[in-house]
């Protein structure tokens, strides 16, 4: 299906994984398969389509790593991987993707690490939602410098440490980050 350029099968009782094959499908730019049973990992190979715009595979149970191959896709606009069983750290390479502007990531309660300050570069990032998952390490203030950043929830993660200065001069319109483990001065 190398013509097939938009595919949706959200909300069905589809089940399986997610076939490598689909880094065949170089005219896909977006792919719904949100609310449904699939298993198994994001195949890497996704990262060969260049043109892919949005992912969209929440509420299955995904599970394994978040792919680092996203970061190839330049064009991506909108990633919505909420509601699996995703594990491991969020790669530092999404934050080559400087068209996205959605980013959500939360509710797979294994994703564990830092917060990537890489995630500084995606300048076109409006929503981006990393709560209940297992992050740990300090908040990179370079959140707080993305100016379109409007909504950011990172609560219910394991983030310790000092709220960064840059946190004054923010344009985020909502702010969640309740149940972590900061400390020091507001």
């Amino acid at each position: 299906m190398t013509s097939l350029e938009y595919c949706d099968f959200a909300s069905n009782d589809l089940s399986g994984s997610l076939s490598r094959d689909i880094g065949n499908m170089t005219s896909l730019r977006r792919i719904g398969l949100e609310g449904n049973n699939l298993i198994g990992e994001i195949p890497k190979e996704i990262g060969h389509l260049t043109n892919f715009e949005r992912l969209s595979m929440c509420c299955n149970r995904i599970s394994g790593s978040v792919p680092r191959e996203l970061g190839n896709l330049t064009a991506m606009v909108g990633i919505y991987l909420h509601n699996n069983v995703l594990s491991g750290p969020i790669p530092r390479e999404l934050g080559r993707l400087v068209n996205l502007w959605e980013l959500q990531l939360n509710q797979n309660f294994l994703i564990n690490g830092s917060i990537p300050k890489e995630m500084g570069n995606m300048t076109s990032l409006s929503y981006l939602f990393l709560y209940s998952n297992e992050l740990s390490g300090e908040i990179p203030k370079e959140l707080f410098l993305l100016n379109n950043l409007l909504e950011l929830n990172i609560g219910s993660n394991r983030l310790c440490g000092s709220l960064p200065r840059e946190i004054g001069n923010t344009t985020i319109q909502n702010m969640w980050i309740h149940n972590n483990n900061l400390s020091g001065m507001i």
